[in-house]
C-alpha cells in the first residue's frame, strides 16, 4: 500500500476522532509486521501536542489512536 494512502487514512481517522490535522505535520511513516505507524507532531511545539494512529496494511483500516501524553 503506497505510503500516501496510507497517510490519508490515518489523517481520516484522526479527523473522526477530533483533531484539527491542519495543527500537525506528519514527522514519520514506520511500518512493522503489517502496521503502519504514522507520527502526527503539533506545530505549537508544547510537550505532548503529538499523536499516532495505526494503520493494518492488509485491511487498510485505521485500528488506534495513541495521544500525546
Amino acid at each position: 500500500m503506497d505510503e500516501q494512502v496510507l497517510v490519508r487514512i490515518a489523517t481520516n481517522y484522526a479527523k473522526q476522532h477530533g483533531y484539527d490535522t491542519d495543527d500537525y505535520s506528519v514527522t514519520s511513516v514506520l511500518i512493522k509486521n503489517g502496521v503502519c505507524w504514522i507520527l502526527f507532531q503539533g506545530k505549537s511545539g508544547l510537550p505532548g501536542d503529538h499523536f499516532t494512529v495505526t494503520v493494518d496494511i492488509s485491511t487498510g483500516l485505521a485500528s488506534e489512536l495513541f495521544p500525546g501524553e
